[in-house]
């Protein structure tokens, strides 16, 4: 919605854009162009017959029963209008992308994986946040074996990142876990813990959102 505005500047332009998601974009809330309709199934779209001069669905009609979403599409599309679908199918570069994409994630939280091995230097990156902290961690032959399991998956996680036609997720880990070794190191061990534990909540919620494409990728 908000490309079609930025590439189309008639005042006339109307645009009503649904999403599945409870969607109230702050953007759009002084934009008299748009208006967004949430929690909605495009099976069952709240508009009357021919609205519309253009339907179109960017990686949602996959999503939907297919059958009834395009019946709706044509039910409110005037006669003469466009209608222009873009969808994941099981050969698309989205669904290639997502496959690697889960793997790393696999990894990222599995048991000797990355996030097994950030938990571990939460209690040294505390302790290196004050001298006293410091003199512990210079002796401590645990503290440096946990150093080394980390530093080898921090090698790891580069080796991967420079293998894979999808290393973002792996890059925004990395930035992500340092800002909570600093939270560990400045603010105290349980400022730490709660930061790696939000990074594990959104790796797992785009883990899910990944799973949803790969299943509802249509063959080809």
């Amino acid at each position: 919605a908000r490309l079609l505005l930025d590439s189309r500047q008639d005042p006339a332009l109307r645009c009503h854009a649904v999403d599945l998601a409870p969607l109230e974009p702050a953007w759009a809330s002084g934009e008299p162009r748009v208006r967004f309709t949430g929690a909605t199934n495009i099976e069952e779209l709240p508009f009357g017959i021919g609205c519309f001069d253009l339907v179109m669905s960017q990686y949602g009609l996959e999503y939907a029963d297919t059958e009834a979403a395009v019946a709706e599409a044509v039910r409110v599309a005037r006669p003469g209008a466009r209608l222009a679908f873009v969808m994941h199918h099981a050969e698309s570069r989205p669904v290639t992308l997502a496959i690697e994409e889960r793997i790393h994630i696999d990894w990222l939280l599995g048991r000797s994986g990355w996030f097994s091995a950030a938990q571990a230097m939460l209690l040294p990156m505390s302790l290196a946040g004050s001298a006293h902290g410091q003199t512990l961690l210079a002796g401590d032959a645990a503290m440096a074996a946990t150093r080394r399991q980390f530093d080898a998956c921090l090698d790891a996680l580069r080796q991967r990142a420079e293998g894979s036609a999808c290393p973002d997720l792996l890059i925004d880990v990395h930035r992500w876990t340092a800002q909570a070794f600093q939270a560990s190191a400045h603010q105290g061990l349980p400022a730490g813990q709660q930061a790696l534990e939000q990074i594990r909540e959104a790796i797992g919620e785009i883990d899910t959102g990944l799973a949803a494409l790969l299943e509802h990728a249509l063959d080809p």
